[in-house]
C-alpha cells in the first residue's frame, strides 16, 4: 500500500471501534526504515502527534476501515502578497518554529521527547510561553506543514460584511475640517437606526417613487428633518442648518447598503423600460534523488522553428519559447509549455502548472486522446532545480511557502547542472524540429538560398500537438537502460521513463505529493483583473460568462452601477476559458467564452491580441479610401440637389393652399405615368381615359382598366 505524506484518513463510521484513532488524521511523516508513520489529528482541539505501525495502517486501508478525507485550504493561505507588517509577523512565527521547519531533519515528528526539548529550547531562546509555540506548531502540522499556514489570518477576524454597532465614537473617516484643525466641533454624525429609517423614507418618496435624483432627496431630507426655522423682524423665515448633519456621502452610502438596486430601477422606470435599458445583456492553459518527484528540472529555449498565426497563416510570428519540466530520477517529461514571450516568471509558472496537473484534460484540449497511464504525472516535487533567471526573483515565493517546494538554484553559466532537461531540447530538435517547414537552418544555408522563414506553415497549436506526441513517445518508448537499478532489473522493468516512474512510486521511492487544485491554481496560474460590464466579463478584449455571473445579475449591476473588477486566473495557451476566484473561500469557477467570440476559439491569447492589433492597422490603411468615398458621395448629393432646384418652376404666383391642395391628384398622375411613361407624350393615350366607350385593342383596354381603378379610389372632386 502506497502511503503519501499529507494524506488524510478518516475512520469509517461502521468500523470506528476497530480503528486506533478518532476523527480525521493527517500523515505528517513516514519512517520507512522502522516501518512506522506519524499521524496528527486535524479536528479541534489539536493534540500532539503519535506514531502508528505502517503495516497496520495499510491493513486498515485495505480492509476499508478508513478512507481518504479532505481539509479545505484556508483562504489566507492562498494569498500571493502581503504587507510589510504581515511579512514581519510571518517571519517572527517562522523564527519560533525554526527547528521544526528544516526539510531534512524530521526526527522530532516521531520522537516526543526530542520534540519537547526543542519546544523548551525555543521557549528559553525567545521568551515565549510554551502554549504559544505549541499552538503554532500544531497549526503548522494541521495544514500540511506548509509555511503559508503561518500567514496572518485576518480574514477570520472582524465582522466582514456586518454593520458595526453605533457607539459614542463616530464611525468612518474623520471630516477634513477636524483633521486640519479648522473646526474641531464639526465631528459629524453617527448614523443610527433612526437616521437610517429617515434616509429610507426620503429615498422611497423622492428617489424611488417620484424619480428624482439622490441629491434632491438628500436636500429635502435636510430641509425637513435637520433644519431650524427662525422668524426675522420683517416676518421672513430663515432656515438654519445644524453644523453636524448627515453628509451626502453618508446618504449615498446607506442607500447603497440598504437599497435594492434592481427593485428601485423597476419602480423608477417601470418593467418595460427596465427590461429595455437596465437588464443584463444576453449573447455575445540524478544521483542524489531517492526516486520520482524528488527533484524536477525546468529550463527554456528558443525553438529553432518559425510559426504562423492561427488566425491568419500569412502572418509569420517568429520563434516560440519552449519550457520543459523533467523529473531527474526517471527522465520523465512531466510538463511543458510553449510561449511567445520570455523567458520570464509568467511563462515558467504555466510550465510548472502543466507539470502539476492532469495530462488527460491537457491533451484533450489539443484533440489528443490518452489514458492516465500514458502520462501519469500530476505530482508536486520536493525540489525544483532552476538556473539563476526567472525563478530567482521574489515572485516564485508562493511556490516555496504555498506549495512547500524548495527552489534549488544552479550556479551561473553551468548548464551541466541541469543536463537532464538540457538534453531533452536537443533530442526534440534532432528528432523532429529540424525537419519541419520553417525550421532554422542558418549553418546549412548558402548565399542565394531561399529564406527558411518563408517556409513557415505551422501554428503554435500545431507545434504544441507535435511536441505532445514527441513527449508521449519519449516517456513511453525511449529507453534509458543505464538508469535501471538491480531491483528494477530483477523485477523485469522496462528502461522507459513511464515504467521507471510507476515502479518508483509503487515501491515508495521519492516523496510524491498531490495538492489541493485550488492551491495550485492560486500560486501558478497567471493573475489578472477582468472587467464586469453590461454585456459580459471582459478580459483581454474577449467576453466570458459563468454561472455565478448569470445567477447574481452581474451584467445588470454593471450597466446601472458601473463597471467592476474581478480577480481571474488564465492560461495563455487558450482563450476558451478563464477562472474567477472567490476571495471569501478561495474557490475557482470556470468562465466560458461567449458565442460572439467564436472566431477566436482554440486560439492563444497572444495570437488574439496580434490579430486585433493587425485589424486596427489595416483599418487605418483603408481610412483614406473611406474618406474619399464619403466625400465623393456628398458631392454627388449636392450636385443632384442643385440640379433639381434649377428645374423647379417658380411658384410665386400660387398660394400655399394652391401648391399643396393638389398633392393627391399629382400623386395619382405620377402613378399613371409609372404605368405608361409614354402617356405624357401621346394625346391619344389621354383620350383612352376621357372616352371609356371608344373601341381600343386589348393592351390599351388593360391600361384603361388600371387607370379606372386608381381614379375610383379618389374623392369625386379630386377625380374631376
Amino acid at each position: 500500500m502506497i502511503l503519501h505524506v499529507n494524506a488524510i484518513y478518516v475512520p469509517v463510521e461502521e468500523c470506528a471501534d476497530e480503528v486506533p484513532f478518532e476523527g480525521p488524521h493527517r500523515i505528517i511523516g513516514i519512517d520507512r526504515h522502522n516501518g512506522i508513520i506519524a499521524l496528527f489529528g486535524i479536528n479541534l482541539p489539536l493534540k500532539a502527534p503519535f506514531s502508528l505501525d505502517h503495516e497496520l495502517m495499510g491493513h486498515l486501508i485495505a480492509q476499508r476501515k478508513i478512507q481518504h478525507g479532505t481539509l479545505a485550504t484556508p483562504g489566507y493561505m492562498l494569498r500571493t502578497s502581503m504587507s510589510e507588517k504581515e511579512r514581519a509577523i510571518f517571519e517572527s512565527r517562522k523564527v519560533l518554529l525554526e527547528p521544526f521547519l528544516k526539510n531534512n531533519d524530521d526526527a522530532w515528528i516521531f520522537d516526543a521527547a526530542l520534540r519537547g526539548d526543542l519546544v523548551t529550547h525555543q521557549m528559553t531562546k525567545h521568551q515565549k510561553p510554551r502554549i504559544t509555540i505549541l499552538r503554532w506548531l500544531y497549526h503548522y502540522l494541521r495544514y500540511g506543514m506548509f509555511q503559508a499556514s503561518l500567514y496572518c489570518a485576518y480574514s477570520h477576524k472582524g465582522g466582514q460584511g456586518k454593520t458595526r454597532a453605533c457607539g459614542e465614537k463616530k464611525r468612518g473617516r474623520p471630516r477634513y475640517a477636524v483633521v486640519c484643525g479648522h473646526d474641531p466641533t464639526r465631528t459629524g454624525v453617527n448614523i443610527t437606526d433612526e437616521i437610517r429609517a429617515i434616509f429610507r423614507v426620503y429615498i422611497d418618496l423622492h428617489y424611488t417613487k417620484n424619480g428624482e435624483d439622490l441629491t434632491f432627496a438628500y436636500q429635502q431630507m435636510i430641509n425637513g428633518c435637520f433644519s431650524d426655522v427662525e422668524i426675522s423682524e420683517g416676518g421672513k423665515k430663515k432656515y438654519l442648518e445644524h453644523l453636524n448633519v448627515p453628509t451626502i456621502e453618508q446618504f449615498r452610502y446607506w442607500h447603497k447598503e440598504d437599497g435594492d438596486l434592481l427593485k428601485e430601477l423597476r419602480l423608477r422606470q417601470g418593467s418595460k423600460r427596465f427590461n429595455l435599458r437596465c437588464r443584463g445583456l444576453g449573447g455575445r492553459s540524478g544521483e542524489n534523488c531517492t526516486g520520482p518527484t524528488d527533484k524536477y528540472e525546468i529550463d527554456s529555449t528558443v525553438l529553432d522553428l518559425y510559426c504562423v498565426n492561427s488566425y491568419n497563416p500569412a502572418w509569420i510570428i517568429g520563434r516560440p519559447i519552449l519550457y520543459f519540466v523533467v523529473d531527474t530520477a526517471s527522465r520523465m517529461i512531466v510538463g511543458f509549455h510553449l510561449a511567445l514571450t520570455g523567458p520570464c516568471w509568467n511563462e515558467a509558472r504555466i510550465a510548472i502548472y502543466n507539470a502539476f496537473t492532469d495530462k488527460v484534460a491537457f491533451c484533450a484540449r489539443n484533440g489528443i486522446e490518452i489514458s492516465a497511464e500514458d502520462w501519469p504525472c500530476s505530482h508536486l516535487p520536493q525540489t525544483i532545480l532552476v538556473d539563476r533567471g526567472e525563478l530567482r526573483a521574489h515572485k516564485p515565493r508562493g511556490i516555496i511557502e504555498g506549495l512547500g517546494i524548495e527552489i534549488d538554484l544552479a550556479p551561473p553559466f553551468r548548464g551541466d547542472f541541469k543536463s537532464t532537461v538540457e538534453r531533452r531540447f536537443r533530442l526534440l530538435n534532432d528528432r523532429v524540429v529540424r525537419w519541419l517547414p520553417g525550421a532554422v537552418r542558418a549553418r546549412e544555408r548558402e548565399r542565394g538560398d531561399r529564406d527558411y522563414r518563408l517556409d513557415a506553415v505551422l501554428t503554435m497549436r500545431d507545434v504544441e500537438k507535435i511536441i505532445t506526441y514527441c513527449v508521449l513517445e519519449h516517456n513511453n518508448h525511449r529507453e534509458f537502460p543505464d538508469l535501471l537499478t538491480r531491483e528494477m532489473i530483477r523485477g523485469g522493468i522496462e528502461p522507459t521513463p513511464v515504467a521507471m516512474w510507476n515502479w518508483g512510486l509503487k515501491n515508495a521511492l521519492g516523496s510524491p505529493r498531490q495538492e489541493d487544485p485550488r492551491n495550485v491554481f492560486c500560486h501558478l496560474l497567471r493573475e489578472g483583473k477582468a472587467s464586469v460590464q453590461a454585456d459580459g466579463i471582459w478580459f483581454k478584449g474577449l467576453r466570458y460568462t459563468c454561472e455565478t455571473e448569470n445567477n447574481e445579475n452581474w451584467r445588470a449591476f454593471a450597466r446601472n452601477r458601473g463597471r467592476g473588477k474581478v480577480p481571474v486566473r488564465w492560461l495563455p495557451e487558450s482563450v476558451n476559458h478563464i477562472w474567477i476566484m472567490n476571495e471569501r473561500d478561495g474557490s475557482f469557477e470556470e468562465c466560458e467564452i461567449l458565442a460572439p467570440e467564436e472566431r477566436y476559439r482554440d486560439c492563444r491569447v497572444d495570437e488574439c491580441i496580434d490579430a486585433e492589433k493587425y485589424l486596427k492597422l489595416e483599418a487605418e490603411d483603408r481610412k483614406p479610401s473611406r474618406m474619399g468615398a464619403a466625400i465623393e458621395t456628398d458631392v454627388y448629393f449636392q450636385n443632384l440637389v442643385a440640379e433639381a432646384m434649377q428645374k423647379k418652376p417658380s411658384t410665386k404666383a400660387k398660394t400655399k393652399k394652391e401648391q399643396i391642395g393638389d398633392i393627391s391628384a399629382n400623386r395619382l398622375m405620377e402613378r399613371i405615368l409609372s404605368l405608361n411613361p409614354n402617356i405624357a407624350k401621346s394625346p391619344e393615350m389621354l383620350q383612352l381615359i376621357s372616352k371609356p366607350n371608344a373601341p381600343i385593342n386589348e393592351e390599351d383596354q388593360n391600361f384603361r382598366d388600371e387607370v379606372a381603378k386608381l381614379l375610383a379610389a379618389l374623392p369625386e372632386k379630386q377625380r374631376e
